[in-house]
Parts: structure tokens; sequence; C-alpha cells
């Protein structure tokens, strides 16, 4: 019997500079990413028994952040979803939390760049980073917050 695939952290958002900064930070704490550009892109190629978390855009063409976690509701999934998102406001969230998200940050000024960024936002980043590494190692996803 083959060993279960890696928990892998799935982000997913329409910027290009967002998906290299998180994808680069993440693999800098030694976590799996897959980047995808578009909600349709990552259905195109979601596997149900693919353990991990999504990290996701609320505003993006097409499909938002949040239709796309309504339709993987109706699909089943029980991947944590964590919004990082610069276009957020209290309804949305409140929304996004409702339907069972993990946790809904808000995108670090105009964009997420690290280099030449003030030491304190990468360790908050970091930290992050850290949480979505013991989200996935979890049995259960919640239970860390026991």
């Amino acid at each position: 019997m083959p060993p279960p695939p890696s928990p892998t952290v799935f982000v997913i958002d329409d910027d290009a500079a967002v998906r290299k900064a998180v994808s680069r930070l993440l693999r800098s704490a030694g976590i799996a990413v897959a980047v995808f550009a578009s909600p349709r892109e990552f259905l195109a190629q979601y596997d149900p028994d693919m353990p991990g978390c999504l990290v996701l855009d609320l505003a993006m063409p097409d499909i938002n952040g949040l239709q796309l976690q309504t339709t993987l509701g109706m699909k089943g999934c029980t991947l944590p979803i964590i919004f990082l998102t610069g276009h957020g406001d209290v309804s949305k969230s409140v929304q996004a939390m409702k339907h069972g998200a993990f946790d809904f940050f808000s995108k670090p000024g105009d964009s997420i760049s690290f280099d030449g960024c003030a030491n304190r936002r990468k360790e908050i980043f970091l930290l992050y980073a850290s949480l979505i590494s013991r989200l996935l190692a979890a049995d259960h996803p919640f239970s860390i917050l026991a």
C-alpha cells in the first residue's frame, strides 16, 4: 500500500506576485505548496483524497473565494480554508467564517512582498506558516484549538 500523500497548502489567488510570495514563505517553512491562478484551475485538479488546506483569495474574476468555498462545501470538501485577501470587509469575513473558514486575514499593504519588508511583518507571516503546518499535521483540523 503506498504511503498517503503529503499534506499540501493550496494557494489560490489571481495575483501572481501574491502566489509567489506566499508559496515562497510556506516553502521556506518546509511546507508543501501548490499554487493556482483561479478557482477553476484548482477545481480542475481537485482531488478530495489529497490532505491539506486552502489559502484562498476573496476577490477573483469569474468565481470568487466565497463561491469556491460554497462549491467545495457542496462537494463535501473538509479542507480547512484560510482566506487571505486585500478586499475583505466585516460582512464578508463573517460570511466566510459562518460557512466554515478557519480564519480570515487581510493582505498587508498593496501587495505581499517580503523583499525589504519590515522584520515584524515577516515574523507574523512565519507564525502564520507555523499555524498552517500545525493544521496539516493534526489528525483533525481543529484539534490544535483544544
